[in-house]
């Protein structure tokens, strides 16, 4: 009797069932055999039998939305989700476990990351620090600020234009074909007067020239401008603000008439020049057609300016903004870091500081 109660305590002990046995049985047999002893294993036996019930798996830690936790940071249902639409962007047909594995291991890698970083303290580095900043000011900004796109009607431009139509003021310029002759500066006196000779006669030459074409020939055969040799001698638009153009040739070309005639030779200090008159406009101003575009352009920009300023201000506004202006006048750049050059085939090695 003794054996069975024991081993009926023991079994309750050890997560077993325990047998239905009364109350009264337990104290008859506690009764009939050792007294005391059973009398306290049937206290012991009444104490457990409270506890004593069908043993229960341990519980898994509740991780509501949460596929995954990394140093008890939880990677959620969207998270996931958003990590294989990147991944899987032209994907349509479903996507199988692995695929949703490979994600999930992408996730946890870089929460893993994080977690030593932040353990190691490495988000509170200055550098870190200031990233964090600019990154979060960055997103508010685009939040909160989105660049303008004024509409510049016909009206804005027509007015703009006569308002600074003094912008606009073209000079009077000429067209010009040009024959280069050279003569050496230091030649004597007889030479001198073989090169005049010379160029008397190529002028010659360029006034007998029926057209274009015939005169073109000309410039091929004597003009020393390689720019200008194989063009016809054309060097473009001279007006007196234009940087390359000689002061003697431009007076010689605006003398002339009409287009089409030839100046008289025009000293300079390399030889002489031909200069032929192909085109002339006369002073004004770009009519408004030709400077439509860049004006609605350029009041496109100033009103997004206007707006970037308002914003920048707007941004101040509540907040207690002061400048040490003597510390900021004694502000220098760093000092340049002692690099060593590099060498061919090594990298640059960084001395430490």
């Amino acid at each position: 009797m003794i054996r069975k109660l024991v081993t009926a305590i023991m079994d309750c002990i050890a997560g077993r069932p325990f047998p239905q046995v009364g109350q009264k049985r337990l104290s008859a047999l506690a009764a009939a055999s050792m007294g005391n002893l059973l009398a306290l294993l049937l206290i012991a036996s009444s104490w457990l039998g409270v506890s004593c019930r069908k043993a229960e798996p341990p519980k898994r830690a509740e991780m509501p939305n949460a596929v995954a936790t990394v140093a008890g940071e939880k990677i959620t249902v969207e998270m996931l989700r958003d990590e294989l639409s990147r991944q899987h962007r032209h994907e349509k047909q479903d996507l199988t476990t692995p695929q949703k594995l490979h994600a999930l291991e992408s996730l946890i890698q870089t929460d893993a990351l994080y977690a030593k970083a932040k353990a190691a303290g490495f988000d509170r580095t200055p550098e870190i620090q200031k990233r964090i900043k600019d990154l979060i000011a960055t997103q508010f900004r685009e939040a909160h600020f989105s660049k303008p796109n004024p509409a510049v009607t016909e009206k804005d431009i027509e007015q703009y234009y006569r308002g600074n139509k003094a912008r606009y003021a073209t000079p009077a310029s000429v067209h010009a074909a040009v024959i280069l002759l050279d003569a050496p500066a230091n030649a004597t006196p007889e030479k001198q007067r073989e090169f005049r000779a010379y160029a008397d006669s190529v002028l010659a030459e360029a006034r007998a020239a029926t057209n274009a074409t015939h005169f073109a020939d000309v410039v091929r055969r004597h003009s020393a401008d390689q720019v200008s040799r194989y063009r016809g001698g054309d060097i473009g638009w001279l007006t007196s603000s234009s940087s390359d153009a000689d002061s003697k040739l431009l007076e010689a070309l605006t003398k002339l008439d009409k287009p089409g005639d030839l100046a008289p030779l025009v000293p300079i200090p390399r030889g002489w020049f031909i200069a032929k008159l192909l085109e002339r406009k006369d002073a004004g101003y770009k009519s408004l057609p030709e400077v439509k575009d860049s004006i609605r352009y350029q009041l496109a920009r100033l009103r997004a300016q206007q707006a970037e300023a308002d914003f920048q201000a707007s941004i101040k506004e509540g907040l207690d903004i002061q400048i040490n202006q003597t510390l900021l006048e004694s502000v220098t750049l760093p000092a340049e870091k002692n690099v060593p050059p590099k060498l061919p085939g090594t990298q640059t090695a960084q001395l430490r500081q």
